[in-house]
């Protein structure tokens, strides 16, 4: 097991719980065996419930723009995986779908981490043959339930890391995220921005028109408006980043 905690100061939340970002490799699952034979697909579960026989799971399915792969040939991978029922295409836009999976859980983590002191708190996300989980746990039972799983399912812990901050955790949608992020004044000042023109090309306004609308003055203004695409940028990096596999 390969630790590799980094973190330092973390928030707490409740009953002591902290934020930590977990990728895992077990054998035998049919995400990861997926995601290995196609390198760039990605696989997000959003949701998962367990039937009397199956796990019923709610999947987006999508690829990297430069990748290879075709959409169908992921899709007949899946279905073709000894673990995997049933597969129902719910909807498909180019190079993304979203997907009904029915599979046993001979090879799952989800049982065992159910039964465990880890809770997730976003989908899991599996490429290249990696599982990415964003969890809450005990610092203090953070090496007795690793080895819980890795003894009950064959997996292997890659690495794990701790988060200074839980605002990603508070905040699962990236909008909400952003909007507590943002000043009052940040986000007065970006909405009128985007109404009066000034991100359209060729802007249809100047920033001291926005700062003459604002009742501020032209650096003021500046300053709102940089601070606040600064945020929204960096949050929708640090998204792109998470979902790409990157920590």
């Amino acid at each position: 097991m390969n630790e590799g905690t980094e973190a330092t100061d973390e928030s707490n939340f409740g009953d002591g719980k902290k934020r930590y970002s977990i990728r895992l490799s077990h054998d035998g699952c049919w995400m990861i065996d997926v995601t290995r034979s196609f390198p760039g697909a990605h696989v997000i579960e959003k949701a998962f419930y367990h039937g009397d026989e199956d796990i019923k799971t709610d999947i987006i399915l999508f690829i990297d723009d430069n990748s290879n792969t075709k959409l169908n040939e992921i899709i007949n991978g899946i279905r073709g995986h000894p673990d995997v029922n049933y597969v129902s295409v719910l909807d498909r836009l180019g190079q993304r779908a979203r997907l009904m999976v029915h599979y046993t859980d001979d090879h799952s983590v989800n049982n065992t981490i159910a039964n465990t002191d880890i809770m997730p708190i976003e989908p899991v996300h599996a490429v290249n043959g990696v599982e990415h989980w964003s969890v809450l746990m005990n610092p203090a039972d953070i090496g007795t339930t690793l080895k819980q799983i890795e003894d009950e399912c064959d997996a292997e812990i890659q690495s794990i890391r701790g988060f200074d901050s839980g605002k990603d955790m508070v905040f699962t949608d990236l909008v909400d995220q952003i909007n507590d992020d943002l000043s009052p004044r940040q986000i007065q000042s970006l909405l009128v921005a985007n109404n009066k023109g000034y991100y359209n090309w060729p802007r249809h306004a100047t920033a001291n028109e926005i700062a003459e609308e604002l009742d501020i003055s032209g650096p003021t203004c500046l300053e709102h408006l940089r601070k606040g695409e600064q945020k929204i940028v960096r949050s929708i990096i640090d998204a792109l980043q998470r979902r790409h596999g990157h920590s």
